[in-house]
This record gives C-alpha cells, sequence and structure tokens, in this order.
C-alpha cells in the first residue's frame, strides 16, 4: 500500500516536472524568437511637436478666453490684450494718413489743358493765383520767343542786304544788336517761367511721400492692435495655459501650448546594440499604459543619427582616470496608423519592433 502510494507520487511528480520542462521550454523558445525577430522597450512615450504661442507686444491681459484641454480652431482668439493705448495709436495713424491724401489732392489739384510745360506737360496747380502767375510767365516766354524769331529773320534779310551792300555795316550791327537783345529777353523769359514753376507748383513728390509714410505708419498702428487678440496658428488642443486674467505680458513671453491631435507619434528609446537590426516601415506593436486592454499598430517612421546623450548638456568626454562603458540610447520616431484614439502626450508605452 505504501509502496503503491509512493510510486503514484512519483508518478505524480514526474508529470509536474514534464510540465513545467515543457513551460519552460515554450517560455524559453518564446523569448528566443522575441529576441531575434523583436525589439522591445518600455522606454517609449507620446510625442506631438509643441506650438507655442506668445504675445508680440506688451499690454495688460483683458481676458482669457480658453481652458487647458480646450479644443481650438485655427485663427481662433485665445486671450485679449488691453486695447486703450493701442486705439489711441491707430486713431492718429488713420488720421494723419487722412490728413497726408487731403494736402495730397490739394497739391494736385485741377489737371489744366493750358497752360503747358516747356516739355509739353499739363501745369498742376492749387489755386487760381498760382493758375494766373503761371500763364503770365508763359505768355512772356510765348511773347519773347516771337520777338526773337522776327530779330533772326530780319537779321538773315539784312545780312543779305549788306552782301549786296545795299546797306552799310553800322545798320547791320543794329539789326544784330535787336537780334543779341531778343535772344537775351527770350532767355530771361523762359528762366522766370522756370522760376514760376518751382516756386508756385508745389512739390507733388514730397506729397506722394508724406502719404507713403503716414500709410506705413498705419499699417503699423493696424498690425499692432490686431496682436492685441492672441490667435492660434493652427487647430488643435490646448495642452497647457500659463497666463491668467490680469497679468502683464511681454513680448515673446509663452501663454499658451498647443498640440496636433493628428499628429502625434511614439518617441522611443532603443538599445544602440540594437538599432542596426531596425529598419523604416518595420511594423510596431503599441502598448499603451492609459489603454491596458489594447494593441494599437505602428511603423518605425525614422531612426535617430545620434544618440540621446549627444544632445545632453553634460559633456560626453571622460575627465576622469576611469572609464564605465554605458550603453546609449538611439531616437526611434513610430508613426502610429490607428487613428482616432485620443493619446495623452507624455503618458507611457511599450513598443514591439519587428526586425526580420
Amino acid at each position: 500500500m505504501v509502496e503503491d502510494q509512493k510510486k503514484k507520487n512519483m508518478k505524480t511528480g514526474f508529470v509536474v516536472l514534464g510540465v513545467v520542462l515543457v513551460l519552460s521550454a515554450l517560455f524559453a523558445l518564446r523569448w528566443y524568437i522575441d529576441l531575434s525577430h523583436f525589439v522591445t522597450t518600455e522606454d517609449a512615450r507620446f510625442a506631438a511637436n509643441n506650438v507655442r504661442i506668445s504675445s508680440k507686444i506688451p499690454g495688460k491681459v483683458v481676458s482669457v478666453l480658453i481652458q487647458e484641454g480646450d479644443h481650438v480652431s485655427k485663427n481662433a482668439v485665445l486671450a485679449l490684450i488691453d486695447q486703450s493705448d493701442f486705439q489711441i495709436t491707430l486713431k492718429q495713424a488713420q488720421d494723419n494718413y487722412e490728413v497726408a491724401k487731403i494736402k495730397y489732392q490739394q497739391i494736385l489739384g485741377p489737371i489744366y489743358s493750358s497752360p503747358r510745360s516747356k516739355k509739353g506737360e499739363p501745369v498742376r496747380t492749387s489755386d487760381g493765383q498760382n493758375l494766373q502767375d503761371v500763364e503770365v510767365a508763359r505768355n512772356k516766354v510765348e511773347l519773347a520767343q516771337i520777338s526773337l524769331k522776327t530779330a533772326k529773320d530780319n537779321l538773315v534779310k539784312y545780312q543779305n542786304l549788306y552782301n549786296t551792300k545795299a546797306i552799310s555795316k553800322s545798320d547791320l550791327q543794329k539789326i544784330s544788336d535787336i537780334a543779341d537783345s531778343a535772344q537775351k529777353n527770350f532767355e530771361i523769359a523762359e528762366s522766370s517761367y522756370d522760376l514760376i514753376l518751382n516756386s508756385k507748383t508745389y512739390d507733388l513728390k514730397t506729397a506722394i511721400l508724406n502719404i507713403d509714410q503716414a500709410k506705413n505708419a498705419l499699417d503699423l498702428a493696424e498690425s499692432t492692435f490686431a496682436n492685441t487678440f492672441i490667435r492660434t496658428p493652427l487647430e488643435g488642443i490646448v495642452a497647457q495655459k500659463t497666463v491668467n486674467y490680469g497679468e502683464y505680458v511681454a513680448p515673446g513671453q509663452t501663454l499658451f501650448t498647443l498640440i496636433n491631435p493628428n499628429d502625434i507619434w511614439v518617441q522611443a528609446n532603443v538599445k544602440e546594440t540594437d538599432v542596426y537590426r531596425l529598419k523604416l516601415n518595420a511594423p510596431v506593436k503599441i502598448f499603451a499604459d492609459i489603454y491596458p486592454h489594447k494593441t494599437f499598430k505602428g511603423v518605425v517612421s525614422e531612426i535617430g543619427t545620434a544618440t540621446n546623450a549627444n544632445f545632453s548638456m553634460i559633456p560626453l568626454g571622460n575627465t576622469g582616470g576611469t572609464f564605465v562603458k554605458i550603453v546609449q540610447n538611439v531616437p526611434v520616431k513610430i508613426r502610429i496608423l490607428d487613428t482616432g484614439t485620443p493619446f495623452q502626450i507624455g503618458s507611457s508605452v511599450k513598443v514591439r519592433i519587428k526586425t526580420n
């Protein structure tokens, strides 16, 4: 009876031992398959590009319109900076621009078909008195021109008479002196006309320059006023809000941080000894701590060309007398194929990358 019991116990022990050996073999086989066909790491997390939104102008925040976690559309207003001072500047710029345009129109004046400048261009004047002065000067030029032509014609005629000895040299000299005097009178009239044009006709170039300067000032004032509205450049989720009502903000100060929920990936750190086994577009299984009963699919989209330590603020060089080799990590970017599931940026995941 005792012997039978011993045999039974031994048989049970062999069975248990066999089961343990089989399970151990299966575990060893799975471990081998995992080791030879997959690279696994738990040093991974969800990541996304952080878009930091800051103020371009200084001022007091008078309104905050969103909270952390809110989904915002592109160009949505997130906060408002006090506009009182900027409204005054904008109103002054608008007024200055209108004044510059009015002065330009006054200077431009009516475009008259007569009189015309020496180049044949219409003379632009701002009032009737200026027009009258220009007309008088132009008439003097025309009369002097007529007198000069008459004098030159007479000189030619008298020169012919002198050549035939019909008149004396003194008579020819009198006609020549008259022609010289007519030439000088014409030059004086023409100079006076130019002087009238320069003094009585306003400088349009200066007026145009004033308009350009006023327009530039207006554009700047409008842009500055528009910057009192803190807007988002893209659609996304507000991951962080670092400003509150009543705070004074400075240009460049980060007020909000946004992420694009449609552009989230897994950032995994793989040991440098395993990187050579990885290939782009290799399939990946993703196990997220926030979804313990789900498995997500992905592919390797980028393999880092430098280790994480290379970008560390602590130098890599060995400055002491001893050396301890440390296995470095290489960043690997994994694109998530499953869409529609919200992920918390920074939460931990485990990845299993197929190597062959």
